[in-house]
């Protein structure tokens, strides 16, 4: 090369590292899905069973055997609403989770020629990461609202 100029090859890993990462990187995508993914969806649908079952028994209750009016009914439409909400993230969030270890794993592919790629974000693994948050987020405030929902029509009871 003229003027003093050297290439220099870009940093590579090596295959047995690149294999392990690979397995450790598949491994680590199914047990996260499947223990959040099952956590959320389990206690949303438990929930709504719940109340729906509340609904039942809060009818029962009535003194004198008449029926009773129930109170703050907006407060159990938000709760199924954000149960809902978290159900349709955490599908949101498998499906975009999926992507990003598509991704993963092309990049470490990449990263065999050259090792500086794996120096960049993957969006889509923040992405999935951001699903989760909200989806476990709208469980918490469904939780509360449903918490409302009984503590209220306990009182009125």
């Amino acid at each position: 090369m003229a003027n003093g100029e050297t290439t220099s090859d870009p940093e590579r890993i090596e295959y047995d590292v690149y294999l392990r990462e690979r397995e450790s990187l598949y491994r680590h995508q199914q047990d996260t899905e499947q223990a959040y993914s099952k956590t959320i969806l389990t206690l949303s649908a438990s929930l709504i069973a719940f109340s729906a079952a509340f609904l039942s028994l809060t009818e029962r209750l009535g003194s004198g055997g008449e029926s009773t009016s129930l109170v703050c009914m907006s407060a159990l439409v938000w709760c199924w609403g954000l149960l809902g909400l978290a159900v349709l993230l955490v599908l949101a969030g498998l499906a975009v989770g999926a992507w990003s270890f598509d991704i993963e794993i092309g990049r470490l592919e990449d990263a065999l020629e050259d090792a500086s790629v794996l120096e960049s974000t993957n969006k889509a693994a923040v992405g999935s990461r951001v699903l989760g948050y909200f989806a476990g987020a709208a469980f918490i405030m469904g939780l509360g609202m449903l918490i409302r929902f009984c503590a209220v029509n306990l009182s009125a009871q």
